[in-house]
């Protein structure tokens, strides 16, 4: 795991805290630091590696697994509110309000993308009125629900058990959002088939 940025930079301590628990967590993993205003040469190389052309490319974390890599732009960890008056300046003038750090799922999502194969499976039951995984409707975030899945990288897809269709092999988790009508028994029986297999 390689992050570059600027130690000057408001997120810096929060992000540099981040990965080095993640180090202590496996210290099989590698954390490298570099500063592109102290080390310009290092910067480069960076750059050169990892194919970062844009001119905003500077804070980052990089995750890289025998070439596989993400690279995770610093400003996107954070979500910010409304941008809020500074007080006590002669100048108009406003900043962004931070309002949630969504390291920890950015980073661990870019993991499992680099360390898996393929991602894994998610099944959304769809015949029987359930809720649509891209409703975005505060009451149900069901919407939400499939970004954070996809986040940490789990495909979701919609099953239907119509006919003689059955739950998947690779099916690792089957999500049944809030039927509105009756299941039928043999779709269940074959939902039930599937889950006793395996385990």
């Amino acid at each position: 795991m390689l992050f570059r940025s600027d130690r000057e930079d408001a997120l810096y301590s929060t992000i540099s805290g981040l990965v080095n628990e993640y180090w202590r967590a496996n210290p099989k993993l590698k954390v490298t630091t570099v500063d592109y205003l102290a080390d310009p040469g290092a910067a480069q190389a960076v750059k050169a590696r990892y194919h970062l052309d844009g001119p905003n490319e500077r804070n980052l974390v990089i995750v890289d697994c025998e070439g596989r890599f993400k690279p995770i732009p610093g400003d996107s960890l954070m979500e910010n509110g409304p941008p809020e008056r500074v007080l006590n300046s002669r100048e108009l003038e406003f900043r962004r309000r931070p309002v949630a750090f969504n390291g920890e799922m950015m980073v661990s999502a870019m993991l499992l993308s680099v360390t898996s194969q393929k991602p894994a499976r998610a099944c959304l039951l769809t015949g029987h009125g359930e809720h649509s995984p891209t409703e975005a409707k505060a009451e149900n975030g069901y919407a939400k629900f499939t970004t954070v899945v996809m986040q940490n990288y789990i495909q979701p897809d919609l099953l239907s058990l119509t006919g003689t269709n059955i739950v998947p092999p690779d099916c690792s988790v089957l999500v049944i959002a809030g039927p509105r009508s009756e299941i039928p028994t043999n779709e269940l029986d074959r939902k039930s088939t599937r889950l006793n297999s395996s385990h």
